[in-house]
């Protein structure tokens, strides 16, 4: 017989708040939540601010792919990607134009345009 995982939580209503029960603080919990990515995105931005290339100064490492999906996330949602954060949209799009990653992309179904 299969065992049930107890469920911690009710049953989500609301995928864009899937970690809050009470649905009273989803706006505020909404609105500090991007209060911390902004201030994650800004740090980020300003390490890649110092004109490298890629996040490692010795090159194209396994943190660039990691950025891009961070990156991806701020689009959608609707994070001021391009004009808020210059450096790193140049670093989207050199990991963009490699082939390795448009083949990551293109085997998952995923479209991606900076």
């Amino acid at each position: 017989m299969r065992r049930r995982k107890p469920e911690r939580f009710p049953p989500r209503q609301d995928r864009r708040a899937p970690f809050i029960c009470d649905e009273q603080t989803h706006a505020e919990v909404r609105e500090r939540a991007r209060d911390t990515i902004a201030v994650s995105f800004t740090d980020i931005e300003r390490k890649l601010g110092d004109g490298r290339e890629y996040a490692a100064l010795s090159g194209y490492s396994i943190a660039d792919p990691m950025l891009l999906v961070l990156y991806r996330w701020g689009l959608r949602i609707d994070m001021p990607m391009q004009t808020g954060y210059p450096a790193w949209t140049a670093l989207a799009r050199r990991i963009l134009s490699r082939p390795a990653v448009q083949r990551a992309l293109n085997s998952e179904g995923l479209e991606f345009h900076v």
